[in-house]
């Protein structure tokens, strides 16, 4: 039977998913590399998160990809800072009638 480093075996394991597991400790918390690159990836979420959606061209790229006509729907909140305050205006749809 072979025995398996435990780095080589969380390393194989990482591949299979983009979840941070098995990035070791320092004392208490994470080593400083891993907590770094916490942060960056962090950070970038937080900024893709604030882009606007281009609404236009993701139904042009959706109808080169062959899938026909994309029904847009919008929500009731007119804006980000709305949607922060009242979520639940996001998840009702402001008109479903058909252009």
């Amino acid at each position: 039977m072979e025995v398996t480093e435990p780095e080589d075996f969380w390393g194989r394991l990482r591949l299979l998913t983009q979840a941070r597991i098995g990035l070791g400790r320092a004392g208490n918390g994470l080593p400083t590399g891993r907590m770094l690159e916490f942060r960056a990836a962090h950070a970038a979420a937080r900024d893709a998160v604030r882009q606007p959606l281009d609404v236009d061209l993701l139904v042009a790229e959706l109808r080169q990809l062959g899938l026909g006509d994309p029904a847009v729907v919008r929500s009731r909140v007119g804006d980000r800072s709305e949607y922060l305050r009242r979520p639940d205006l996001g998840r009702i749809a402001e008109d479903l009638s058909p252009v």
